[in-house]
């Protein structure tokens, strides 16, 4: 059975060891692994604000605590995802500087996450060797100290996850927007 890195292993790896590295190659796997626990982490912060709100009816101060929660922890890992994507780009060939495609409205990110979707290149290029996928069992596992993890359940774990989480925030919504009584004047 095919494993590869966990999730939180990915996560921290990213976080941690590949803070500030472009240097190298990074596969389509490693980059919608962070993207993914990163995305799952905001909107389950989110929804649990929400919910709070609901429950607890504080109005916008718990949103505003939130917002400011979700800035800070968007400016902490901006760096890493930069990071990231550049090592994604090597992997594809293409050079650092086609971030710059994200500064061009609308399209711009399209096509940036376009090119961050198409395959690595099977051989060695001027960013560095080819990514050589390693099967991790048990054994090297617990060498390296990270928890292998069957991806195609995990992923299906998260995404389950995520539409929970969009859910609860959309019912949380619904029942923190005003009321259709009308206040007589009178």
């Amino acid at each position: 059975k095919r494993h590869q890195l966990s999730y939180k292993d990915t996560f921290l790896y990213v976080m941690g060891k590949k803070f500030m590295d472009t240097d190298g190659r990074a596969s389509r796997s490693e980059f919608f692994q962070f993207l993914l626990l990163w995305h799952i982490a905001i909107i389950g912060l989110l929804a649990v604000f929400y919910g709070l709100t609901a429950i607890f009816h504080t109005g916008p101060y718990l949103i505003g605590l939130v917002g400011l929660i979700v800035a800070i922890l968007s400016l902490v890992s901006l760096m890493p995802l930069a990071a990231l994507s550049v090592r994604r780009l090597h992997d594809t060939g293409k050079s650092s500087a086609t971030l710059l495609l994200f500064l061009i409205p609308f399209v711009g990110p399209l096509i940036l996450l376009g090119l961050l979707c198409v395959q690595g290149q099977t051989q060695d290029n001027q960013y560095g060797s080819a990514l050589q996928h390693i099967v991790i069992d048990k054994r090297l596992a617990s060498i390296m100290k990270v928890s292998p993890t069957s991806s195609s359940l995990t992923t299906k774990v998260l995404i389950a996850v995520i539409v929970s989480a969009l859910c609860v925030s959309g019912l949380s919504m619904r029942y923190m927007a005003p009321s259709d009584k009308t206040m007589s004047m009178g």
